[in-house]
């Protein structure tokens, strides 16, 4: 019987040590439920306050962002409308204003048509610099666009302004290119008009600014530029405005000299300027018959009248010599046109030529739309 006793006191010592160390198991476990209802108060507070915190710290960020996209946009707007206006009043305004004047020698003109090309650079390059923000980049691209298409225009009608007031016949040509170059100017005010002012407005109303105005712009002044025979016409004497002539300025007698257009007809129809299309029947010996008055002060002998047809195929040109004209009447001269252009308008530019002394040429010339038909 003993050493079955002997065998069954380790399991009673086990089960004892077991039995002894759960209260200290349980009192381990039980202490996250003791945890004093002031203490969870509080921690709970301060996490409601970080959260709170955090959601006006979001607020706040993205009210000052808001606020930085809105002042972005503002500043670009004021940006655009700056450098349109100075392209409308530093570069358009005097490009037309020194196309239209008379009086100045070609190698002038071209100087100061020079001078507006690098204006209109510098405008464009101060564009390529502006800070654009997202909402304005499609905006961006055609203020470019814009800026770019003037400039270039500039330039070209300045390598072709001396040659369009040269006395020669291919002045009729540099002054149809000058014509062509307008088609820019006229692209640069429907790109601005319908590309520009339309995607900063949809920017200014994504962002609700208000309060701005967008600038407009028009950099062309008129569609007749477009035709070449307005271009000749008020180009001011082109074609007549040589070196040649104003060398002979100084051996002229005293007085006033020079000429003006009275009338140019074709057969029984008297041509009408501007844009009125002249319908003309045509058949043999046709001619252009041109009516000049002598305005000056002096006979003027060997007067060269010219008749230019453009606008469809190869320009044709003819020309005829009055032998003397005196002064306060006028002198007629038939020129023959044996083939004209038929079934479209061209136009036929009528030129008086300059004679020395004359200082006065913006009526020596003037532009036809006619339409030669059977």
């Amino acid at each position: 019987m003993s050493f079955f006793d002997e065998g069954d006191e380790p399991p009673t010592r086990v089960a004892q040590s077991r039995t002894r160390r759960a209260p200290s198991a349980a009192r381990a476990g039980g202490g996250g439920h003791g945890v004093d209802p002031a203490i969870r108060q509080r921690r709970l507070i301060a996490l409601a306050f970080g959260v709170l915190v955090l959601i006006i710290l979001a607020f706040g960020v993205r009210t000052c962002t808001s606020n930085a996209a809105k002042d972005a946009l503002r500043d670009y707007n004021r940006d655009v409308s700056a450098v349109i206006a100075e392209s409308d009043t530093e570069v358009g305004r005097p490009l037309f204003q020194q196309l239209g004047e008379s009086g100045q020698s070609p190698v002038e003109r071209e100087t100061q048509l020079n001078d507006l090309s690098n204006r209109a650079s510098d405008q464009l390059s101060k564009a390529e610099g502006f800070s654009v923000p997202d909402e304005a980049q499609d905006a961006q691209r055609n203020l470019l666009l814009t800026l770019d298409l003037r400039q270039t225009g500039v330039r070209k009608i300045a390598t072709q302004i001396r040659t369009a007031l040269a006395d020669s016949e291919d002045a009729e040509g540099a002054q149809a290119q000058i014509a062509a170059e307008m088609q820019q100017f006229l692209a640069s005010d429907v790109v601005f008009d319908t590309r520009v002012r339309p995607y900063i407005k949809d920017a200014l109303d994504e962002r609700e600014v208000t309060g701005q105005t967008i600038a407009d712009s028009q950099f062309l002044p008129d569609l007749t530029w477009l035709n070449p025979g307005t271009v000749s016409t008020r180009l001011g004497g082109g074609g007549g405005g040589s070196g040649d002539a104003a060398a002979d300025d100084e051996d002229v007698a005293p007085g006033l000299h020079g000429h003006g257009l009275v009338s140019v007809g074709v057969g029984d129809t008297t041509l009408q300027p501007g844009e009125v299309v002249n319908r003309v029947a045509a058949g043999s010996g046709l001619a252009f018959n041109v009516s000049v008055a002598n305005q000056g002060d002096n006979a003027e002998e060997s007067v060269k009248v010219t008749v230019r047809l453009t606008g469809s195929g190869k320009p044709v040109t003819a020309s005829r010599t009055i032998a003397t004209t005196q002064p306060g009447t006028n002198a007629d001269v038939a020129i023959p046109i044996p083939s004209p252009p038929l079934g479209q308008p061209v136009t036929a530019t009528v030129t008086v030529a300059k004679v020395g002394g004359e200082e006065k040429t913006d009526n020596n010339k003037q532009s036809y739309t006619v339409f030669f038909e059977r």
